[in-house]
């Protein structure tokens, strides 16, 4: 079994849903950290939402998720991993346009 750590980022993601990572076929995914910048002078909430395609249902890992003004949060990170299956999904969804940088870090295992 292949490991391979990578590293992904998303800019500028607003109020439309943006998927961030989709895991590929015939893999599993370590999602090692999450980090989410408010790149904007005001205060902005995040949702961030893991699709489980196995059960074909979406699940929140953070609702409405206060970020001051250019402040950062790491929902995901140190001893709060995320095991993802082929086909499951990130999704990020801000409260105001064009304010979310994400950086994601993960670990696939082919």
């Amino acid at each position: 079994m292949a490991s391979t750590f990578k590293t992904i980022g998303s800019a500028s993601i607003g109020a439309a849903p943006v998927t961030i990572y989709t895991v590929p076929g015939a893999t599993t995914t370590i999602v090692q950290s999450l980090t989410l910048a408010n790149v904007t002078g005001a205060a902005i909430t995040v949702d961030i939402v893991w699709r489980d395609s196995s059960a074909a249902a979406d699940y929140y890992i953070c609702k409405t998720c206060p970020i001051p003004a250019g402040g950062a949060v790491v929902p995901i990170g140190d001893n709060n991993k995320k095991n993802l299956e082929t086909g499951d999904l990130i999704k990020i969804t801000s409260s105001a346009a064009t304010s979310i940088d994400a950086s994601l870090d993960y670990l696939e295992l082919t």
